[in-house]
């Protein structure tokens, strides 16, 4: 990870139409990370994105869909390991260090399906470590869907006491947060695996 502070913007949060352009913003805006969150985007839009990364020294994060294949509160063990491979795969074209995931939704079992999302990413370790990757989990709230994993500071608990590596941590969203109401309970229990933040307007 880079030293210091680093402060960056979700291409979730304003209007682009080509990568080439979401990094001339995120450049005028003063920000050195650029978030990338689009199922819109080509293999070659990877490739450009790399690109623009190298030239304007912006870091590049990745933050893959989390519905259906990747909702992995749901998806079985061996489902769940290959889907975060594609992921891995983007992120790799992209050149981002940084991949910000959700622990998905549950159907019956909040308990079975947490344990089913620290199973997977108990599996993936190895790969990422050997990447050089960051998995960021990220806070999650009801206002986007019902039954889901990662809007209680439980969950948290839950996944760092299973898993202890410094490749998997914290993402906070502070709209998330907010809403929930954990925003400092999260900073006071989870500081030290805290990964990655964003900020909502």
């Amino acid at each position: 990870m880079a030293e210091g502070k680093i402060f960056g913007v979700s291409s979730a949060h304003f209007f682009y139409n080509s990568p080439k352009y979401a990094f001339k913003k995120c450049k005028e805006w003063g920000f050195g990370r650029l978030e990338f969150f689009s199922p819109r985007l080509t293999t070659d839009d990877y490739l450009e994105v790399a690109d623009l990364s190298l030239e304007t020294d912006i870091i590049v994060d990745y933050h893959p869909p989390y519905m259906n294949e990747f909702d992995w509160g749901k998806v079985n063990i061996t489902q769940g390991i290959k889907s975060i491979g594609k992921i891995v795969k983007v992120a790799s074209l992209m050149n981002a260090k940084h991949i910000i995931i959700h622990m998905g939704t549950y159907l019956i079992s909040r308990e079975k399906s947490l344990a089913n999302f620290t199973a997977i990413v108990t599996q993936i370790i190895p790969k990422f470590e050997e990447e050089g990757l960051y998995l960021c989990v990220e806070d999650f709230t009801l206002c986007h869907y019902d039954h889901v994993l990662g809007d209680r500071v439980e969950d948290f608990d839950y996944l760092f006491d299973q898993v202890d590596s410094k490749f998997v941590g914290l993402t906070i969203d502070y709209g998330h947060a907010h809403v929930t109401g954990n925003t400092f309970e999260y900073l006071r229990r989870f500081g030290n695996r805290l990964l990655h933040v964003q900020w909502d307007r």
